[in-house]
Formats: structure tokens, sequence, C-alpha cells
């Protein structure tokens, strides 16, 4: 049986949309701890919301004398956390109810 967690998907995620934003050209092959601080990020990295690199880059070299929280990321993380929960609510309500599993 194959199972993939959130953690697994979060991380291929950023690492497919680190790819896209390589090739659109938004910003440079990022350096090796770079790389793992974007990867492992504390916000993100368990159940999301997956965020760009681009994204990423921007909350973490923000002026933090004028602004200590990004409110568009802000507002973008309690919108992806609802959206979140309500899926899993929802697949979880299915699996549990009709036995169905990924195999």
């Amino acid at each position: 049986m194959l199972v993939f967690t959130g953690a697994q998907i979060i991380l291929s995620m950023k690492l497919i949309g680190l790819a896209f934003d390589i090739s659109s050209e938004k910003t440079d092959l990022p350096g090796g701890a770079t790389y793992l601080g974007y990867v492992f990020c504390v916000g993100t990295v368990i159940f999301g919301p997956w965020t760009s690199y681009h994204d990423y880059l921007h909350a973490v070299h923000q002026n933090r004398i004028k602004s200590f929280v990004s409110w568009d990321f802000m507002h973008t993380f309690e919108n992806n956390t609802k959206l979140n929960v309500m899926v899993d609510k929802i697949t979880n309500y299915n699996n549990h109810f009709t036995g169905i599993f990924i195999m």
C-alpha cells in the first residue's frame, strides 16, 4: 500500500514550485542553507499552506521595522487552513463510512 502523508506532499509541492520559479526566472537557484530554510520552514512544513519560493523570500526579507507580520501572508494562511480542514473532514468522512482505501 502506498501512503503519502501531508508533509510529504507539501515537500513535493515546494520542490516543484521552486522548479517553476526558476524556469520562469522569478528567482535564481538557491544555496543549500536557503533551500533547507524554505523546505523546513516551521510555519508550512507539516500542514501547509504551500507557499512559493518567491513569496517565502519576500516574507523572510521584508522590512521587520515596518511590519512584523505580512498581512497578505497571514490572510493566505488563514484561508488555506480553513480549506485544508474542510477537505480533510470531507475525505476522512468518506473514507470512514465507505471503507475506501488507496492501494
